[in-house]
């Protein structure tokens, strides 16, 4: 979820016109601070991006045709980079993918109409990252361990492998499908229970957290995390503590970031 904003719409005849005659602003996102600065030739092609600023909070923005980009994975990284590069030093309120404004005009028309909207924002989020973690259960790892712990499928398995149910078809297909059954339920019931407490324990050391999509089968959690960046060390330490917990039963952690807070800034601006 990101800062959204479709950019100004143009007809195709104006479009043309204006492309000749004017240079649009490419904006990345906004940040704190009424001084205009200089990031170098960062920005997407390869462009100068500065900043654009309008009382005390600025755009960060480089000069565009007024095009639509391709969405390309080369132009998505490049914008990604961008906001990751200022994010070293600043707060950053992310904006997505191909906002395009007409002229600087435009632009300081967006950070005074929404002038409070971003305050409140940047206030939220100063000082703070966003860490990702996905959690992945392995399946044939989860059966083995259920087998050994749960009596009712020791039963079942047992049950199973009896001489006198080789000759009987039927009970032995109704007994198979008894023990898959239960397999699924108790694989399920383990994830979900290992997946809310990871969720949880890593609540209790970020600010803010959101649970994200699910992207695969054997993925029980997606989890994005908004943390201090003097508790990182902490939120790390934490999460190397679950993985150390976990790791015997099956589990597979994936930890991504600091990243500008994108799910926390879920702002819908609209085509005013």
């Amino acid at each position: 979820m990101i800062l959204s904003w479709r950019g100004e719409k143009m007809s195709r005849k104006s479009e043309k016109t204006k492309e000749i005659h004017y240079e649009g602003k490419y904006v990345y996102c906004i940040i704190e601070g009424g001084e205009k600065q200089n990031f170098g030739k960062i920005g997407i092609d390869g462009t100068t991006v500065y900043t654009i600023p309008c009382n005390d909070v600025s755009a960060v923005v480089s000069d565009t045709p007024l095009r639509e980009y391709e969405p390309s994975e080369a132009n998505a990284l490049a914008h990604e980079k961008v906001v990751e590069h200022v994010l070293q030093k600043h707060t950053v309120l992310p904006l997505g993918f191909n906002n395009i404004f007409i002229n600087e005009n435009r632009v300081k028309w967006l950070l005074t109409k929404f002038y409070r909207t971003f305050r409140i924002y940047l206030k939220k989020l100063e000082g703070k990252v966003e860490m990702g973690v996905k959690v992945f259960y392995d399946l044939e790892t989860a059966k083995r361990d259920i087998e050994n712990t749960n009596d009712e499928i020791k039963e079942l398995k047992e049950a199973l492998a009896s001489k006198h149910l080789k000759k009987d078809r039927f009970s032995r297909e109704k007994l198979v499908t008894a023990v898959t059954r239960k397999f699924v339920e108790e694989v399920s019931k383990k994830a979900y229970e290992y997946g809310v407490r990871i969720y949880e324990v890593l609540g209790k050391v970020a600010v803010d957290s959101r649970l994200m999509k699910r992207i695969s089968d054997d993925m029980i959690m997606n989890g994005a995390f908004l943390v201090d960046r003097d508790k990182m060390e902490e939120f790390e330490k934490t999460l190397e503590t679950l993985r150390r917990e976990h790791e015997n039963h099956g589990l597979r952690f994936q930890y991504s970031g600091p990243w500008p807070p994108y799910n926390f800034a879920h702002l819908q601006i609209g085509n005013t």
